[in-house]
């Protein structure tokens, strides 16, 4: 997998080939850089860090107005349902001004814009039910789909010495959502590098304690289930469980309660029409979520 590790010094390095799990289980380096809290809650300051830019820095995005729908006339085009944000419908589109007229009639929003890649231009569709939380569908100037994620597209790192494509990072502010995609562009192919989806569990308890945050994120493989939570605090809501034996990653502790990373499996239920629509389907073999737990680790 191509990640770039923040601050992953030799001695770090030395130190995890030292604290290695059993060999049955993943190693802890198989855990991407950006599968982290500070990542999750603060994207900007990392990417920052990293001496990347954002795109409204850049101008490598263009806002198109609402006429832009026209590029689907004819063809299948993405909407929302406000009462399922995490899913994607598709639907073949006869006339552009009646669709606009229905998405506002469902009080959801999609905005188009246009991103360019080197020489190439693709089209972006960005959909919200919420100012703070958005999906994006990238298409091809001639509005054949390509892929879709979850979050905006807050950066894009142009290829350098040591790679030789276009890296793109989606994010939603919420600390929700934050994928990576490396764009080829002789190719002209994405490739998916990391996904984080439907991380609830990232928000502070509204005190200004920040949870610790290990300096190894450490694996761990249990012979019982876990309860899951999307947060610590009184107002949390359990969100399912993760099976024994499933590996997981420590990524911070808040008093009892660790926040974990682990592979997100694809839901059962989805509709398998839609399923090549759903950002769940593109990053299938780099999918994380995360969770709260009330276990003690040590």
């Amino acid at each position: 997998m191509s990640i770039r590790f923040r601050n992953w010094a030799p001695l770090t390095v030395l130190i995890a080939a030292l604290l290695l799990p059993s060999p049955d289980s993943a190693r802890a380096e198989d855990l991407p850089g950006h599968v982290s809290y500070s990542s999750l809650c603060c994207l900007i300051e990392t990417l920052k860090s990293d001496g990347i830019k954002f795109t409204f820095e850049t101008g490598e995005i263009q806002q198109l107005d609402d006429k832009a729908i026209s590029h689907w006339e004819g063809r299948t085009f993405l909407f929302m349902k406000p009462e399922n944000a995490r899913q994607l419908f598709s639907m073949k589109i006869q006339s552009a001004r009646q669709r606009l007229q229905r998405q506002h009639l469902e009080h959801t929003t999609v905005e188009f814009q246009r991103l360019r890649l080197g020489k190439r231009s693709f089209l972006l569709s960005v959909y919200s039910t919420s100012p703070v939380s958005r999906a994006t569908a990238v298409w091809t100037s001639n509005a054949e789909f390509r892929f879709s994620v979850q979050g905006d597209l807050l950066a894009v790192d142009p290829p350098n010495w040591k790679r030789k494509t276009f890296r793109l990072y989606f994010w939603n502010p919420t600390g929700s959502d934050l994928a990576i995609v490396d764009y080829t562009p002789e190719k002209g192919i994405f490739d998916p590098i990391l996904a984080v989806f439907h991380s609830d569990g990232t928000f502070s308890d509204g005190s200004k304690n920040d949870p610790f945050i290990p300096v190894m994120r450490k694996q761990y493989n249990l012979e019982e289930s876990i309860e899951l939570f999307d947060h610590f605090s009184s107002f949390r809501q359990a969100k399912g469980t993760l099976k024994a034996r499933t590996n997981f990653w420590l990524l911070a502790n808040q008093k009892e309660w660790n926040l974990i990373a682990y592979r997100m499996q694809p839901d059962p239920s989805r509709n398998e029409k839609e399923a090549v629509f759903q950002p769940e389907t593109f990053f299938a073999e780099v999918l994380f979520t995360t969770a709260w737990i009330r276990k003690d680790l040590d």
